[in-house]
């Protein structure tokens, strides 16, 4: 692929013609940038391997090698990006940076707030540039308040954002809700929100700073139980598998494998139709007809005696066997599923969902896709993640119009670092 071909808009999509910046790092971020790529956007990735992005040193490694170039992990959240190395420390590399702002229409900011403005990079830096440019910044906390500074990550955040405190048994300590939660629903509201921003550029000519809060987005998944607490002063807690309304409701152990003995599948039951199909299912057809467990608070009051019987049944059949039984008799059921087995699910298998794509150091990995299809302009594998500063004689050649000179002088200066 020659140099220039690497920068030209892909035909056909979205965000064709759609030029970023992205300084962004760790998570939020870096996704958001990420679904602009795959929708045809120009993605410049800035990273420095004097102080690199946090998921570059994060595992899966490819083989189990550490390396800045074999995390799986930093290289699937940067898919159809072209990488930069800068050593944005250096002035002479912040000068670049800003030469990059006037090709961009988008800049992206995930550190601490403050951090990009003391390397001369902030948005009031980057409007004297160019007063149209739309930058976003997504921090835990905001950009503004008494905990701006909080520099924390996502497991920090769901803690904060309450998700830690209704995770669990009530008799016990907090579980903890998996992963970075945050991470993982803040890119949404942002996203969306970047969407209109493009389109009130476009209207009006002018640019705007989009500042989230990843503990403020992750609350709105919260809304049910905010808005029970703020109408009638009712705090929702930690109930296990339990559900206020749903009964019986949680997952219950099925039959092992060679691959995984700790099996389960995920049963909710809503009405008495369900319980009665439910019931007849497990082989008690008594129950679909018991007066007494035709409401939920019926249900309830026997919740230990109904939860054994339908383990009876569960453990005499793998996840998918119960699901599919479930299923077909009218149950909500779903399979709990290993990671092994969603490479393998053939609903993924037949939307797409799985990327391979060639790695220029990891060689062909997977990589997730878009979660969502657009019928006319679908996103489109175009490149794996790149390895850190994999694009830089590129992008000095066509973006920042250097010659062979300048890239070594700059070179020898330490700014591609």
């Amino acid at each position: 692929m020659s140099e220039a071909s690497l920068f030209a808009p892909p035909d056909g999509m979205p965000f064709a013609g759609v030029k970023v910046v992205d300084f962004a790092w760790v998570g939020v971020g870096p996704i958001i940038a990420r679904h602009l790529a795959d929708f045809g956007a120009t993605v410049i990735r800035v990273e420095s391997s004097t102080r690199p992005d946090t998921l570059r040193l994060a595992p899966p490694f490819r083989d189990g090698q550490p390396g800045l170039d074999r995390s799986a992990f930093g290289a699937v959240y940067n898919t159809n990006k072209l990488g930069l190395a800068l050593n944005l420390r250096l002035p002479r590399a912040r000068e670049l940076a800003l030469h990059l702002v006037r090709w961009a229409d988008i800049v992206t900011d995930s550190m601490t707030p403050g951090s990009l403005a003391k390397l001369g990079l902030g948005y009031e830096d980057l409007r004297r540039v160019k007063p149209e440019i739309l930058m976003y910044s997504t921090t835990q906390m905001g950009q503004t308040g008494p905990y701006r500074d909080f520099g924390g990550y996502g497991q920090h955040g769901a803690s904060t954002a309450g998700f830690h405190a209704l995770t669990g048994w009530p008799d016990r300590p907090p579980a903890g809700i998996f992963g970075a939660y945050t991470d993982f629903v803040a890119p949404w509201f942002l996203y969306t929100a970047l969407v209109a921003a493009l389109d009130y550029r476009d209207r009006t000519g002018e640019g705007q700073f989009l500042d989230e809060s990843q503990v403020e987005a992750a609350m709105q998944i919260l809304g049910p139980a905010l808005l029970d607490y703020g109408a009638n002063g009712q705090a929702l807690r930690r109930g296990g598998n339990d559900d206020a309304e749903l009964t019986p409701h949680g997952v219950f152990p099925c039959a092992g494998d060679d691959t995984a003995a700790d099996r389960w599948v995920a049963i909710a039951v809503r009405d008495a139709g369900e319980w009665a199909a439910l019931a007849r299912a497990i082989g008690r057809a008594d129950w679909a007809r018991a007066e007494a467990l035709q409401d939920e608070a019926g249900r309830r009051a026997r919740a230990d005696e109904i939860a054994a019987a339908i383990a009876a049944w569960t453990l005499g059949r793998t996840p998918h066997e119960a699901m599919a039984a479930l299923q077909a008799a009218g149950v909500p059921a779903g399979a709990v599923q290993t990671c092994e087995e969603l490479f393998s699910d053939p609903q993924l298998l037949h939307r797409g969902h799985w990327w391979t794509l060639d790695h220029a150091v990891m060689g062909p990995h997977a990589y997730d896709a878009p979660a969502w299809k657009l019928s006319e302009t679908p996103a489109r594998p175009r490149r794996a993640g790149p390895a850190l500063g994999q694009h830089t004689h590129a992008i000095c050649h066509e973006i920042l119009g250097l010659d062979d000179d300048a890239i070594a002088d700059l070179t020898a200066a330490g700014v591609f670092e």
